[in-house]
Parts: structure tokens; sequence; C-alpha cells
């Protein structure tokens, strides 16, 4: 169990340390997620349904993508 308690807290020394790459990553995804969901919004205001999904599960859909976008764009290798 210690083996986990050290690799957590050395990550979080590392986040700690990138906060300003984290805040700007973050900054980036609402501001393309903002887009992408009124790009939705737009397309879904002329059609009811696209491709199978209704506005509300296109907006899930973006947000979604985007958590991901900033959880696995901060993966060091």
């Amino acid at each position: 169990m210690r083996l986990y308690w050290e690799v957590a807290r050395r990550a979080y020394q590392r986040q700690v340390t990138y906060r300003t790459e984290n805040l700007a990553g973050l900054f980036t995804n609402v501001f393309f997620g903002y887009l992408r969901a009124a790009v939705f919004v737009a397309v879904y205001r002329t059609a009811t349904i696209v491709g199978g999904y209704d506005e509300q599960s296109a907006i899930t859909y973006t947000w979604l993508t985007q958590g991901r976008q900033l959880s696995v764009g901060h993966l060091r290798w």
C-alpha cells in the first residue's frame, strides 16, 4: 500500500509543478468544448435527429470527449 501512496504523492507533485500548463489545457478544452457544443446546437436547431443522436446526446458526447482529452493529454511518457 505504501507504493501506491508514494506514486500518488509524486504524481500530485508533478501536477502542481506544471500548474500553468494544467490551467492552459483546461481553458483550451473548455473553449473548444463550448465551440463544438455551439456547432451541435446550431445543427440540431435545423434537424431534430442527426446520425441517430439527439441534441442532448451530442452535447453529452462533446463534453465527455473534451474531458477525456484533458486527462489523456497530460500523460507523460
